[in-house]
């Protein structure tokens, strides 16, 4: 596994690790070892989780990135079930929940560990909770705590000879589907005759609304291929008072557009980032959408290699 770090100006920062590069092995036998999601604790110290050789894991380093030895087993916690995790959240006392899909991809997973490192008892089944939100193949690709520490995913469903579609789920404090959130604890939506549609990612907002990004593809590259994003009630209903019904799509180029990843602003403002072809070339894309509940965010067409998504306003880090 390789950590880096680097200086404002992009140059390797000399006091992390070797010359600002950690490599490390962090154990469980032979395989690759794949961090996907990195979080920095109040303290500076950096948590990743990801998967080692067909397990979940979560690594914690200390500032200067050597493994923490007062977390897991030299810096390491690692699952117990075979599966692979992404998308990771941390509570404000060092526990973490990561979520993904067993190895068979038949169901998707919830992992939970404690504040020093091991599995945590009191979510699931001895800190793994398993879902099931449609017949078929399913994977968590999205993840994040509500305030008062349920834990929102997203993902995407494949139900035998059907395209993908988006879901949504709320589980509790300790794990299981919360009836209260949707149908059953899930949100399904539906994009009839896509070639596949997911949801990418998922972010709570600090009013505890739940915003979930991804992106539409279908077969006919002239097609409405976009960019989606959702703003969600904490009862799993679309929030009437975002957007078009607290939906909006935004086609970003003339082909297909992929969101990966969604951030917040520090004002406040939907950050989504992906990639977008315009038949010819691709190329990373982005789009920036105002977030308060008086403001809603329309659909447009952009000129041919003009990203175009409104409103937007300019923002900074």
């Amino acid at each position: 596994m390789v950590l880096a770090r680097f200086l404002t100006d992009g140059t390797l920062d000399a006091s992390f690790g070797n010359a600002g590069v950690v490599i490390t092995d962090l154990g469980n036998g032979l395989g690759p070892q794949t961090p996907q999601t990195l979080r920095i604790m109040a303290d500076d110290r950096i948590v990743l989780a990801g998967t080692g050789n067909g397990v979940p894991f979560v690594a914690r380093f200390t500032a200067n990135g050597v493994p923490d030895n007062t977390y897991g087993t030299g810096g390491v916690a690692w699952g117990t079930v075979a599966a692979s995790v992404a998308p990771m959240a941390m509570r404000s006392d060092g526990s973490v929940v990561a979520g993904g899909s067993f190895a068979n991809g038949e169901r998707s997973v919830v992992v939970a560990f404690t504040a020093d490192g091991l599995p945590d008892a009191t979510f699931g089944n001895g800190g793994v909770d398993s879902l099931d939100v449609a017949p078929g193949l399913e994977s968590i690709d999205g993840l994040d705590l509500l305030p008062d520490g349920r834990v929102a995913v997203c993902g995407i469903e494949l139900q035998t000879g059907q395209p993908g579609q988006p879901f949504i789920a709320l589980l509790g404090v300790s794990g299981g589907l919360d009836p209260s959130f949707g149908i059953n604890g899930v949100v399904n939506v539906s994009y009839p005759g896509v070639q596949t549609a997911q949801a990418s990612d998922l972010i709570v907002s600090p009013d505890g609304k739940i915003l979930v990004s991804g992106y539409t593809q279908y077969a006919d590259p002239a097609a409405a291929n976009d960019f989606f994003l959702y703003r969600l009630l904490q009862d799993g209903t679309f929030d009437p008072s975002f957007a078009l019904g607290g939906q909006v799509s935004t086609d970003v180029s003339t082909n297909y557009d992929v969101v990966q990843h969604m951030a917040l602003a520090p004002n406040g403002s939907i950050v989504l980032t992906g990639y977008a072809a315009d038949g010819q070339q691709t190329g990373g894309a982005y789009a920036c959408y105002l977030n308060d509940s008086g403001t809603g965010v329309i659909n447009a067409a952009p000129a041919q290699g003009v990203l175009a998504a409104f409103p937007t306003r300019p923002w900074t880090v």
